[in-house]
């Protein structure tokens, strides 16, 4: 069984101790932070006496682990990571506690080695060992650093956003979906937001899943007989409306587009057109945009969740439409209990996923949350902005 441990990281030190031992299922095979031990039940494991394992005591590394059910093989590698991560001064030399596992000791000593930097960024970090693919290597052994959002609310969750959409519909109408879309993208990786795109394809998703026109397609073949040939999607939402039959694409005028996207010309102007813009939210989600801009394109991601059927966090909601207790995109946010379930009951989707095995891969870790904690801190002061 695979070692997981969890913590939770604050820059505001102002969450209570959370619960650390949430496990992942993975394959193959806040005061400050704080690391716990590993959740095993103990009736799931064998009582056979510490043994010691191949890890060279010339670096003065710990050779008195618990054996557990796993292969020997996937110890041994462990303890290979463990050596390497040692001699690269990215674990430090302590002895392991009195009932650790190699991936125990492994998770915790590089949680613990590195905390001050988890501290600079409101997220949860969580660490387990497993096998990514490398480029030009392979399969390889890595201490797997999930990133995920915190597992509390933000203060300011809901970002009501109607008077600051009011205000553009009267002297640019495109820029505000624009702004939306634009943020939800970049700030996907750092600080994702839910807005009415996120609605619309979770309750898509959810609603009629990935299979409605094909079997509306049946549907209308098996009326006729399967005489009809070439029918698209437009023939299918023009019978489904005659036939009273629920289609996605109703969906839309709940959702409409300017909410969260503009043409591509707008889109493609939108930078230049905050940082230049009188009002200083604006200005502020320009500067947003800019810096993000400079930032690794490796760590660019894309939100999935609704496909995945994960839950998207405890992050941000967008409002516009309405009273924000009545907004239908908090509605959809809010029925993820139901339809997903609860971030305490299901996967949250990550922010980022590393697999540490050597001083670069581990520098890349440090220095995605030292961004996500300034990207964190700006955001913060633009939501105020905008929506004040």
């Amino acid at each position: 069984m695979a070692q997981h441990v969890s913590l939770h990281t604050t820059a505001r030190a102002s969450l209570p101790s959370a619960n650390l031992s949430r496990t992942i299922d993975r394959r193959p095979g806040a005061p400050a932070a704080r690391v716990a031990q590993p959740s095993v039940d103990p009736s799931a494991r064998p009582t056979p006496a510490v043994a010691a394992l191949a890890v060279p005591l010339a670096h003065r590394l710990p050779t008195g682990f618990r054996v557990t059910p796993v292969s020997p093989s996937l110890q041994d590698e462990t303890c290979d990571l463990i050596l390497t991560l040692t001699r690269q001064g990215i674990l430090p030399r302590v002895q392991p506690q009195a009932d650790d596992t190699p991936a125990g000791y492994l998770c915790r000593g590089y949680a613990a080695a590195h905390q001050t930097v988890f501290d600079l960024a409101n997220v949860e970090v969580e660490l387990s060992m497993s096998r990514h693919w490398i480029s030009l290597v392979g399969a390889q052994p890595v201490l797997e650093v999930r990133v995920l959002p915190p597992q509390a609310w933000p203060t300011d969750r809901i970002i009501d956003l109607r008077g600051l959409r009011a205000d553009l519909a009267r002297s640019d109408p495109h820029l505000f979906g624009a702004l939306v879309g634009g943020l939800r993208t970049a700030l996907a990786p750092y600080a994702p937001i839910f807005t009415a795109e996120d609605a619309l394809l979770g309750e898509t998703q959810f609603l009629f899943g990935e299979s409605w026109e094909e079997m509306t397609e049946e549907a209308l073949s098996e009326a006729h007989q399967g005489l009809l040939l070439n029918v698209g999607p437009r023939d299918l939402v023009r019978w489904a409306d005659r036939q009273g039959i629920p289609h996605p694409y109703a969906l839309g005028p709940k959702y409409p587009r300017p909410l969260w996207t503009a043409p591509k010309a707008v889109r493609d102007r939108l930078l230049d057109t905050l940082c230049g813009h009188v009002h200083p939210g604006l200005r502020q989600a320009g500067e947003v945009l800019r810096f993000v801009g400079t930032l690794p394109e490796h760590w660019g991601c894309a939100r999935e969740w609704a496909g995945q059927g994960l839950h998207p966090g405890l992050i941000h909601v967008v409002t516009c439409q309405a009273d924000p207790v009545r907004d239908p995109v908090l509605e959809v946010f809010r029925d993820l209990a139901d339809l997903v379930g609860t971030p305490d009951e299901v996967e949250t989707e990550p922010l980022q996923v590393f697999g540490v095995h050597d001083q670069a891969s581990h520098q890349d870790v440090l220095a995605y949350v030292q961004a996500v904690g300034r990207i964190q801190e700006q955001v913060a002061e633009m939501w105020a902005s905008l929506s004040g």
